[in-house]
């Protein structure tokens, strides 16, 4: 499920820029899948081309801004960031932030385009967004739903999408969702060139209007029910002109809720509704967009359940025996009691049984099947989340910089980990996952005082245990000539902690740092030999622990000619 998003928010075309305070909003993807390559170069890159092409002839008296998501945190689906607030002449701006991304992240692809059309003010103005992707939304269940929103609540809101190397259905079926949903064009790309010829074609001037063209006749044979959520088969027969596509409808109303291209298949796959009731296939002529033929269809209910225990412990994974409709995007969640908001959720798509992460918290929630299109929940269940048992051997006092081996019970839930900070502090210092081994090897800080180590669920870092150590200072010996000649070999016995990558080094009097080629690790052996400076003068033998390269040991040295 990985993907980039490339989205040109708010009248790029000249029709668009003729309206009101028109602006633009590029938002990058700067996920971990943008490394991928095409014809060996990163997609990232093939972007921050196609992007700097636009800039070159973008407008100066035109509010340009830029948002980019997944640039800063792994596994992050709320990572989004406008780095450049819209406003006239930041093309240069934009230009220097989008060259400068190095993709990390995840890829909350919906969740950015609506961030694009909050900073546009789409409920005040007219907005369009031009989206390129290469793959699945990860992040937000129902893109398509989403976009349906943004469509209802906006002045005039379009958004235009580009599938950039997209041969996965499911994507390419979100893809044209979002298109047809806002009235925008869905357009493929397999490379650079055709990837810079795509964005050229949406932001083009609009062509003018068309001649009145006659609408051919159509047949449609389907089903007379269908379940809700359901793909069934439609054999249909027609003019097949660009653009002629089979919708299913509400009788006696222009808007749809699903719809498939007759170019894809024949027979075609055609998605019902999520909502039971009496609905219409359409076929629709699409060089004047209207209705050729139809058929009446009665969408029934859904059935589904799921098989899970009463209880489990705080960020467990269940996994989870269920039955149901299995139609696409379909997945379960678990979210508080009586709240249509979930806290984890798994696609279907990931097995029967299919794994599913308890909250963190303890308290009583619920277990839901929910249908991908809508969300509507099918089937819930209650489930009691208890706090599980976890305890960490911290001893009392230790030295600064050592590795403790620490000893814990608790769940070892994916990701759970400990960690080192400041006593009463947020961040921490260092940390070791759980599955490094019991005892579970942590570092500890270099400079003395009392710290606190935790143990953190993995799922969202919250901390479900802690306990205090008190670390001491550590100090360390060296024993060694006081002069030698420039470039020959120093002999130096130490005695200091001997931490992994702990060193001895030459340094200059006035500087922090060592010089380049002076210097040895500890656990070469004791007594080292280092090579002194070229440069004749006054320096500093000195203890380096390896941790932050911290000096806690000194003596004089002359270096001669």
């Amino acid at each position: 499920m990985r993907f980039f998003s490339l989205v040109l928010a708010a009248m790029i075309s000249t029709a668009a820029i003729a309206q009101d305070d028109a602006g633009t909003v590029l938002v990058l993807d700067g996920s971990g899948s943008m490394w991928g390559q095409i014809d060996g170069v990163a997609k990232i890159t093939i972007a921050q081309q196609a992007v700097n092409t636009i800039l070159d002839d973008f407008p100066q008296d035109q509010r340009l801004g830029l948002t980019i998501y997944g640039h800063r945190q792994e596994g992050s689906c709320s990572d989004i960031q406008t780095i450049v607030a819209p406003a006239a002449g930041t093309a240069s701006e934009v230009r220097n932030a989008v060259n400068n991304i190095r993709p990390l992240g995840k890829t909350p692809m919906t969740d950015a385009i609506i961030a694009a059309a909050e900073a546009l003010d789409y409920t005040n103005q007219a907005a369009t967004v031009i989206l390129v992707s290469d793959g699945v939304e990860t992040c937000n269940p129902d893109p398509c739903a989403a976009a349906r929103r943004l469509d209802l609540a906006g002045v005039n809101f379009t958004a235009h999408v580009i599938g950039f190397d997209v041969d996965d259905p499911v994507a390419l079926g979100q893809m044209q969702c979002i298109a047809l949903e806002t009235g925008g064009r869905f357009l493929r790309a397999a490379d650079a060139t055709e990837l810079k010829d795509a964005i050229a074609t949406v932001t083009a001037e609009p062509e003018t209007e068309p001649e009145v063209l006659l609408t051919p006749d159509a047949t449609l044979d389907a089903p007379i029910t269908a379940v809700a959520g359901a793909t069934i088969t439609v054999d249909w027969s027609g003019p097949a002109a660009a653009g002629d596509s089979l919708t299913i409808a509400l009788p006696d109303t222009e808007s749809f809720v699903n719809f498939v291209y007759v170019a894809e298949a024949e027979p075609a796959q055609l998605r019902m509704p999520a909502d039971p009731g009496v609905y219409e296939i359409r076929y629709i002529y699409g060089p004047n967009d209207e209705i050729a033929a139809t058929h009446r269809i009665t969408v029934t209910p859904a059935d589904a359940s799921i098989d899970a225990p009463a209880t489990a412990f705080a960020g467990e994974t269940l996994l989870l025996t269920w039955s149901g409709p299995d139609n696409e995007g379909d997945y379960l969640a678990v979210g508080p009691a009586g709240r249509e908001a979930y806290i984890n959720f798994t696609y279907l798509y990931e097995g029967n049984p299919a794994p599913l992460v308890m909250p963190v918290e303890p308290g009583v929630y619920e277990i839901r099947y929910h249908e991908g299109q809508n969300d509507a929940v099918v089937f819930a269940r209650s489930i009691d989340v208890n706090a599980a048992d976890i305890h960490v051997d911290v001893p009392a006092t230790a030295p600064a910089g050592e590795t403790l081996m620490l000893p814990w019970i608790g769940p070892k839930n994916e990701g759970d980990y400990l960690a080192v900070g400041q006593l009463g502090g947020e961040g921490y210092i260092n940390f070791t996952y759980l599955y490094e081994g019991n005892p579970a090897p942590l570092l500890m800080p270099i400079v003395p005082g009392v710290y606190e180590i935790r143990y953190h669920a993995g799922q969202d870092d919250t901390v479900l245990f802690t306990s205090t150590v008190n670390l001491t200072p550590v100090t360390a010996r060296l024993e060694a000539a006081d002069t030698v000649k420039s470039g020959e070999t120093l002999t130096v016995a130490w005695d200091g902690p001997g931490y992994e990558y702990d060193f001895v080094a030459i340094s200059a009097l006035d500087e922090e740092g060592y010089q380049p080629g002076s210097w040895s690790y500890t656990y070469e052996g004791n007594p080292l030999t280092i090579t002194a400076p070229e440069v004749p003068g006054q320096y500093e033998l000195r203890y380096f622990l390896g941790q932050n390269e911290v000096a806690i040991a000194n003596q004089p040295l002359t270096v001669i000619d």
